[in-house]
């Protein structure tokens, strides 16, 4: 019989003690300092001027037109076939912010963000993110986004966006490498798009379950998901908390596992709070994640009727779209 500690102990790979000590040893006092204020919400507020938007743009364009066709051609085919999607749905602007005007950044960042978008909803991925099952999101996909596997919480206290991941809420008959990930690259898109500070100071991702499934430690889903988390958004990922009760002896076969597909600069800001609800929610509320924000599953008072009225706004406003493009 497989179970989830076979899996984990025999087939996954992991990051070792002694890799991590080394990776610890060589972080710079300023790398340590920017993931310190990361990590507690020092969030470094910066201005936009006018300056930067007049001329941001063009320079981006620019640094786009450097870049090998070989290595944007899902960005170029986008313009292509959907110009006023690819201004809706990938403006400049927030990648711009994303990385505080460093055009090569941001226009790297926006390659990636088409080629990963074709790569998951491919010939659909041309149509806009909606949730009408007529667009780049199948009937499937928004039945696994309604399910709350991913929710969007109230913003911590220093005002930063907070994306909760919860994958035991998805139906197993649906839950499938492709369709998890366009449910992030949706849920992340709102994100990105709605909030100005998610694009100018970055995003909290938060994971808890009570019921870990095998399917849950997919390799491929792991390394793409620290992929999308990492490079294709306008907006940085600050600090990773994970949540359980599961107790210490699987927290400790399961850390290594995650910890092996994330960049350096987000493993450092991995922070685990295993324990009763009453110790998880003590251990958040340091970091600026308070009760009031924070799931009633684990202990909040945030409840799921939220994300459902969410969804179903979203889903009358994307009808309604859809009905005026046709009406008109």
């Amino acid at each position: 019989m497989t179970t989830l500690r076979s899996v984990i102990s025999f087939t996954a790979p992991r990051m070792t003690e002694e890799e991590e000590e080394q990776e610890i040893r060589s972080l710079t006092e300023e790398e340590r300092r920017a993931i310190h204020e990361d990590i507690y919400g020092n969030v470094l507020h910066w201005e936009e001027t006018e300056e930067m938007r007049d001329h941001g743009r063009e320079e981006l364009e620019e640094a786009l037109r450097i870049i090998p066709a070989n290595e944007k051609e899902a960005y170029l085919e986008a313009l292509e076939r959907s110009p006023e999607l690819v201004a809706r749905e990938s403006d400049s602007f927030l990648f711009l912010r994303c990385e505080k005007y460093n055009v090569w950044a941001a226009a790297t960042r926006l390659v990636k963000y088409w080629a990963f978008r074709k790569k998951i909803f491919r010939e659909r991925a041309f149509l806009p993110l909606t949730l009408t099952g007529n667009g780049a999101m199948l009937p499937e996909d928004v039945e696994v986004v309604s399910s709350g596997g991913i929710v969007m919480l109230p913003e911590d206290a220093s005002g930063r966006t907070v994306l909760y991941f919860d994958f035991a809420r998805i139906n197993p008959a649906l839950f499938e490498k492709d369709r998890v990930l366009r449910l992030t690259f949706f849920m992340y898109s709102c994100a990105a798009i709605e909030h100005v500070s998610a694009q100018k100071n970055g995003f909290v991702l938060m994971a808890g379950t009570k019921s870990p499934r095998i399917e849950f430690f997919d390799r491929k889903l792991n390394k793409e998901g620290a992929e999308l988390t990492e490079r294709c958004f306008p907006m940085t990922v600050r600090a990773l908390h994970l949540a359980s009760p599961i107790r210490k002896s699987v927290v400790d076969l399961v850390l290594p596992i995650v910890k092996k597909v994330l960049a350096k600069g987000t493993r450092r800001r991995l922070v685990v709070h295993a324990g009763t609800e009453t110790e998880q929610l003590s251990s958040l509320a340091q970091y600026g994640l308070s009760e009031e924000g924070l799931p009633d599953t684990i202990g909040g008072s945030w409840k799921y009727e939220q994300f459902e009225e969410w969804v179903s706004d979203r889903i009358r406003r994307d009808s309604g779209n859809e009905a005026g493009n046709i009406g008109g």
